[in-house]
């Protein structure tokens, strides 16, 4: 489960703090938004909630699903492609 994870909080420790926290979890693709692979709704629940305790009123963030689809119709403003799934995936 791939989730673009995008945030505007205000106070600069807290911004910091989630930021690190969800670099343990993906990539930084600009200063306020990750791509986090979670391995399931559990993990991605937990999450949610965790970072949910540290916002204060008026700060946002937001955890929009990338579907297989999606991505693949996801460029940059150059037209690289953006998501290099495998043809083929063995479980």
């Amino acid at each position: 489960m791939l989730y673009l994870v995008c945030f505007d909080i205000s106070d600069n420790k807290t911004r910091n703090r989630v930021g690190k926290y969800l670099g343990a979890f993906g990539n930084r693709v600009q200063e306020s938004v990750f791509e986090v692979e979670f391995a399931d709704a559990n993990a991605l629940s937990y999450v949610q909630d965790k970072l949910a305790d540290w916002l204060a009123d008026g700060d946002d963030l937001r955890f929009y699903c990338l579907c297989r689809n999606c991505r693949l119709k996801s460029y940059t403003a150059k037209q690289e492609r953006i998501a290099k799934l495998p043809s083929l995936v063995i479980i």
